[in-house]
């Protein structure tokens, strides 16, 4: 599945621990092969064409959603928001991902 890599993130007492920011839709099926609180592992890679190298890191996933109570979580996701250009966030505004 795709997402879109936005940055690294820092929180709380966590700054000696930067983690990797993606955004996606919520609404869009991948949402729910991403894993979850329970079951929270993911690997991410990278293809670098010109070099023709991969990276590929595994973690744990976190997806911070409107309905986050914590509130490092909340502003760092309301910090992503604000640094999306105005058509990065029309495109969360539009009809449902893989609806005509």
């Amino acid at each position: 599945r795709t997402v879109v890599f936005r940055g690294f993130g820092l929180t709380g007492d966590d700054r000696e621990n930067p983690w990797l920011r993606f955004i996606t839709d919520v609404r869009s099926e991948k949402i729910k092969h991403l894993g979850s609180r329970e079951e929270p592992w993911v690997e991410v890679c990278w293809y670098f064409v010109n070099t023709r190298e991969q990276f590929r890191l595994t973690g744990k996933l976190l997806v911070v959603t409107a309905d986050e109570t914590d509130g490092d979580l909340v502003a760092a996701r309301r910090r992503q928001w604000n640094e999306l250009s105005d058509a990065a966030r029309g495109q969360f505004a539009g009809p449902e991902p893989g609806l005509p």
